[in-house]
């Protein structure tokens, strides 16, 4: 099962876009845990219109996201 924590969109088109998956554990404790222990479970990911995969290395708490005016 994917844990995902979405936090920030970034669109590339009308069914794609980019966001960032902010940590791993939905639940209260876990993510507390997670933010002070400094564990990299955070990314960013790219929706390609069926599916999300994975854009970037595992950081910690990945949190917003932008595209420059040339789409990157």
């Amino acid at each position: 099962m994917n844990h995902f924590r979405l936090n920030d969109v970034a669109a590339t088109g009308p069914e794609t876009f980019y966001t960032t998956n902010y940590g791993y554990y939905r639940n209260h404790l876990g993510h507390v845990v997670e933010q002070f222990a400094g564990l990299h479970f955070g990314n960013i990911l790219y929706y390609d219109g069926q599916d999300f995969i994975k854009a970037s290395e595992p950081t910690h708490m990945a949190n917003g996201i932008t595209l420059s005016k040339d789409g990157k």
